[in-house]
C-alpha cells in the first residue's frame, strides 16, 4: 500500500485566518509603544535573514519568513533575545497585564487563544480540496499519515467538523515535534541555504512510517529532513516524491532553490494544488 505523509497546518489547511489572529493578537497586547522595537526587529530580518526564526538551542529551526505561525514565533523570540535595557519596562507591562514572563510565553498564549476559537468551530481551516483529497486517496487504498506539530485531538477535531471520515487508512501523528532540533547539528546544503537537520523526533516518525511521498508547506520543519534521507538512502530509505506546497507566503527563494536543486534519488517539486501530489506517485 502506497503512504503519502501530509504535514497538516498549511498544507490540508488555510493557515492564514489563524496566524495572522496570532500576529494580530501578540501585536495589539504588545501595545502601540512597541511599535519601534518591532519596526528595528524587522529590519534586522531583513538585513540578516539567516540568523532569525523559530529556534533551538540557539539554532534556527525554521526561517522566520517560511510561514506566518513561524513569522510570529520569530517576532517573539527576538524580543527575548534584545537586551534588557531595550525591553525592561515593555516586559513589566506584559508580566504585569497578562502574567507572561517572556515575549515567547505571550506568544504562545496568544497562540493558544487563537487555537481555542478553532476547536469551538469559530474558525474553519480545512480546505474543500483537502476534505475531497483525503477521502479519494483513501477509497484509491492509499495510506494517509498526518505527521503535524498540531496536537491530534486538535486535528481530529477539525477533520470531523468538515466531514472528513476518520479510517484506518487515516492516522493522525499530532505532536510531531518537527522543531525539536537535538544536539548534534547536521546539515542539509540546499543550494544557498544550510538547514539543520537533526530532528530526533521527526526522524523517529519517518523512521516508522517510511512514506512514499511527504508533503508540506514549510521547507525547513517539514521537507529538508525526508530529502535528505533519500537522497542519501539512510537506512535504505526509499527515493521520495518530496512536494511543498506553494503559499501566497511561501518565501521566493524556497521555491527557486527547489528549481535549482538537482536531487539524485528524489523528485523534488512545488505545487499549487494538491492534486498534483498524485501525478507519477
Amino acid at each position: 500500500m502506497r503512504k503519502i505523509v501530509f504535514d497538516f497546518d498549511g498544507v490540508l489547511t488555510d493557515l492564514t485566518h489563524e496566524a495572522q489572529a496570532v500576529i494580530d493578537l501578540f501585536q495589539s497586547k504588545l501595545g502601540t509603544e512597541s511599535r519601534g522595537l518591532l519596526k528595528q526587529l524587522n529590519s534586522a530580518f531583513s538585513q540578516s535573514p539567516l540568523s532569525y526564526g523559530w529556534k533551538m538551542h540557539g539554532r534556527v529551526s525554521a526561517f522566520y519568513d517560511e510561514d506566518l505561525f513561524v513569522q510570529n514565533i520569530a517576532m517573539a523570540t527576538a524580543l527575548d533575545e534584545l537586551s534588557p535595557k531595550q525591553t525592561s519596562e515593555l516586559l513589566k507591562k506584559i508580566q504585569g497585564e497578562f502574567g507572561a514572563q517572556t515575549f515567547s510565553e505571550l506568544g504562545q498564549q496568544c497562540f493558544d487563544q487563537v487555537v481555542a476559537k478553532t476547536s469551538r468551530g469559530e474558525i474553519q481551516p480545512l480546505e474543500a480540496a483537502s476534505k475531497n483529497l483525503l477521502n479519494e486517496l483513501q477509497d484509491k487504498g492509499f495510506k494517509v499519515v498526518i505527521v503535524s506539530n498540531s496536537g491530534t485531538e486538535r486535528i481530529e477535531n477539525i477533520l470531523k467538523q468538515s466531514g472528513v471520515t476518520l479510517c484506518p487508512h487515516l492516522k493522525i501523528r499530532g505532536g510531531a515535534r518537527k522543531f525539536e532540533l537535538g544536539t548534534e547539528p547536521k546539515k542539509l546544503q540546499f543550494v544557498d541555504r544550510e538547514i539543520d537537520i537533526d530532528r530526533p523526533a521527526y526522524l523517529e516518525a519517518l523512521m516508522e512510517e517510511r512514506p512514499d511521498a511527504v508533503v508540506g508547506d514549510v521547507f525547513s520543519l517539514d521537507l529538508s529532513l525526508p530529502l535528505y534521507l533519500s537522497e542519501n538512502s539512510v537506512d535504505g530509505f526509499k527515493p521520495l516524491k518530496v512536494c511543498l506546497r506553494q503559499r501566497p507566503y511561501t518565501p521566493s527563494w524556497t521555491v527557486k532553490n527547489i528549481q535549482s536543486f538537482k536531487p539524485k534519488r528524489a523528485r523534488l517539486v512545488a505545487i499549487q494544488n494538491l492534486s498534483q501530489v498524485l501525478e507519477d506517485l
